[in-house]
C-alpha cells in the first residue's frame, strides 16, 4: 500500500478504531514475529547441523524487521506519520525474509520426512 493510501486510511479512522488497532498491534503483532521467527529458525538449526546456523539467519533477521514495522505502525496510529515511507520498505523485506525462512523450514521438514521413510524401507 502506498504511503498516501495509508495516510488516507488513517485519516478516515475514528479515534476508537485507532485505539483498537493500536492495542491489537501492540499485543498480538508483537508476539507473533517472535513466535514464528523462533520456530522457523529452530527448524533450520535442528535439521541442518552446522549449516543451520547460516540457514537460520533469515528467520532471525525477520524478527527485528517485523518489530520495526510494527513500531512504525504504532507511531502512525498515534498521529506521527513521518516514518510511514520506511514501512513501505520494511513490509516487502519482511515478506521476502518470511518466504526464504519458510522455504528453508519446509525443505528441512521434507528432508527429515524422506529420510524417515527411507529408513523404514
Amino acid at each position: 500500500m502506498l504511503t498516501t493510501e495509508v495516510q488516507a486510511l488513517l485519516a478516515n479512522m475514528s479515534q476508537a478504531q485507532k485505539e483498537s488497532h493500536f492495542l491489537m498491534t501492540l499485543l498480538l503483532d508483537t508476539l507473533y514475529p517472535l513466535v514464528y521467527g523462533c520456530l522457523l529458525a529452530s527448524l533450520a538449526l535442528k535439521f541442518f547441523g552446522k549449516a543451520g546456523v547460516w540457514l537460520s539467519l533469515p528467520a532471525f533477521v525477520v524478527i527485528p524487521v517485523d518489530l520495526s514495522e510494527n513500531i512504525i505502525q504504532l507511531v502512525a496510529l498515534k498521529g506521527n506519520e513521518a516514518l510511514l515511507p520506511f514501512k513501505a520498505i520494511l513490509t516487502p523485506a519482511k515478506f521476502t525474509l518470511i518466504f526464504i525462512a519458510g522455504s528453508i523450514a519446509l525443505i528441512a521438514l521434507a528432508s527429515r520426512f524422506f529420510s524417515f521413510v527411507k529408513s523404514k524401507s
